[in-house]
């Protein structure tokens, strides 16, 4: 073998083992941002999280959950817009996620995007048509587009939620029950399921109002959401979102 060649093969496997060396640095560093990510959100450092996630995308664009991650701590701090664009990302990079995204359809309703958070919801409702929330949310973005009368008309249809009041929940939305009943159905949950049962009246009762046109009234649900019955949920941080941007517009 000529002594050039053999040059030309001695340099190429050293650039080879060089860049699998870095890329072996890279992927490292990636795992260990992105655990440390993870690890920031369960113990609620949600800036620390959205950087560490930052970093995380940086370093690799092509794996899925970076991106799922950062739309809902994007979501949490009220950057829907950018919400949304993760999540979209996401479902290019992981298909089969798209129609139980439940959080896509919340950012792109603050977002102002009603149809393809209606769309959304629509989706959801094929992969669990059990869900109050979901339908509620449908309805929600329906309400922006043509109103409550039409968003009633066209509400998706739930089976069976067993939880308690969502029952009553989709009943008022549906313009069937008062928030009365939704309160009392709450209220007279038996324990352990008290607590969440009362955040949920609050909470959708809340937004229900706001959606309705007394948003004096919504403030006053979603804070006792909020602060007198918390619950260790995303949708805890969406009570939060949902005040927040009523109070923006006091």
């Amino acid at each position: 073998m000529p002594t050039y060649f053999r040059e030309f093969l001695v340099a190429g496997l050293c650039s080879f083992l060089l860049l699998a060396t870095a890329s072996c640095s890279e992927t490292a560093e990636w795992a260990a941002k992105l655990r440390a990510a993870r690890g920031a959100v369960a113990s609620r450092e949600f800036a620390r999280a959205a950087k560490l996630l930052d970093e995380v995308i940086a370093i690799s664009a092509s794996e899925p959950e970076p991106f799922y991650l950062r739309g809902r701590e994007r979501l949490r701090a009220g950057q829907f817009a950018a919400a949304v664009e993760d999540f979209d990302r996401y479902i290019e990079l992981q298909p089969a996620a798209g129609p139980r995204l439940w959080e896509r359809g919340i950012a792109c309703y603050y977002a102002g995007q009603y149809a393809a958070g209606a769309e959304q919801f629509s989706a959801y409702q094929t992969f669990d048509g059990n869900d109050v929330e979901n339908a509620v949310w449908h309805l929600l973005c329906r309400t922006k587009l043509d109103g409550i009368a039409a968003a009633r008309r066209s509400a998706l249809r739930v089976k069976q939620d067993r939880r308690v009041p969502m029952s009553e929940i989709d009943r008022m939305f549906r313009g069937q029950l008062s928030a009365t009943d939704v309160l009392h159905a709450a209220e007279t949950c038996p324990e352990p399921q008290r607590n969440a049962a009362q955040f949920y009246a609050h909470l959708y009762l809340g937004i229900y109002l706001d959606a309705t046109g007394e948003p004096d009234d919504a403030r006053v649900h979603l804070r006792q959401a909020v602060d007198k019955y918390p619950i260790d949920h995303y949708m805890w941080d969406i009570a939060r979102v949902h005040l927040r941007e009523l109070e923006k517009s006091q």
